[in-house]
């Protein structure tokens, strides 16, 4: 009996180990995404995506289906938009969901402040799945809030 208490006891702290590295590991992908964004780093973008067919992203101007569709809408922004957004982003709130071992779901709160001082605030929802052992975005929400005082 005691082995299989201290056998579930491991058992038990590995996958809560596993839950919490993997919390971080979708909080530093989503975290990148925004911030290669802001830096209109194009490649690094397009490469946090899933490069799959159900890839969708969804803002409150457009929306974009398919990898394909998301590289080619990415690309028509930083050409029309080339020089870097300074921003100081901020994520808090977040709700964290595996969904098995290859998905994962995010919701999270982000306060941005521009160079020239404006505030924004947004809701943001990510559906991820892990490919060759890298978390990539799969679905994209943003949803712009006002800005709190």
């Amino acid at each position: 009996m005691k082995t299989k208490l201290v056998t579930l006891a491991l058992l038990l702290t590995g996958a809560v180990g596993f839950a919490q590295s993997a919390d971080e590991a979708v909080k530093k992908a989503c975290a990148a995404e925004t911030a290669n964004f802001d830096k209109r780093d194009l490649t690094a973008v397009v490469a946090g995506y899933a490069d799959v067919p159900y890839a969708s992203r969804y803002w409150p101007n457009n929306a974009h289906n398919g990898a394909t569709a998301i590289r080619a809408a990415y690309t028509t922004y930083v050409a029309s938009a080339p020089q870097p957004t300074p921003m100081t982003r901020e994520q808090s709130n977040w709700q964290l969901r595996p969904l098995g071992e290859t998905y994962y779901w995010a919701t999270y709160d982000q306060a941005s402040t521009g160079a020239d001082g404006k505030k924004s605030h947004s809701k943001e929802v990510r559906l991820l799945e892990k490919i060759g052992g890298q978390w990539k975005m799969v679905s994209v929400v943003t949803l712009p809030m006002p800005a709190p005082e």
